[in-house]
């Protein structure tokens, strides 16, 4: 992955001309174009997130109750995302009031006869987005 290859999986808040919108959101950009944008309208709640990569399918869903159930949005084939990718979490936030947001149960899990590894988040603490990430792991297709 690169500034112009990656996926973005995300709970998305919206204050829009006095409209506050909560959304799920999946996008996937290949070559610097954004070549999958799928929204998804849920409650402002806790949300888990899952995504997986199945060699070159992508698969995104999401729980809204602590993971009993799952919604899962559409795959997707990956044509420029092969190989290993880093993952991390990241957040932004552009209005005002400002927000609070608690990363827990972060989980990056290998499939079999792979490996991860793992990057010293105090060393890319101070990168300018997008490769500026709290935590990163790189993850091999399955």
């Amino acid at each position: 992955t690169n500034e112009k290859n990656f996926i973005r999986f995300e709970k998305g808040s919206k204050n829009t001309r006095g409209m506050h919108a909560t959304t799920c959101e999946l996008q996937v950009w290949e070559n610097g174009k954004r070549t999958l944008y799928v929204p998804e309208d849920i409650e402002d709640v806790v949300v888990h997130l899952r995504l997986e990569r199945r060699g070159e399918m992508l698969l995104t869903s999401f729980s809204k109750d602590d993971g009993k159930t799952w919604k899962e949005l559409p795959q997707h084939k990956l044509d420029k995302l092969t190989g290993a990718v880093k993952v991390g979490v990241s957040l932004t936030n552009n209005t005002e009031p400002g927000c609070t947001v608690k990363f827990q149960d972060l989980k990056v899990v290998a499939g079999a006869n792979q490996k991860i590894s793992t990057v010293d988040p105090a060393k890319t603490q101070n990168e300018p987005p997008p490769t500026a990430k709290p935590a990163t792991s790189e993850l091999p297709a399955k």
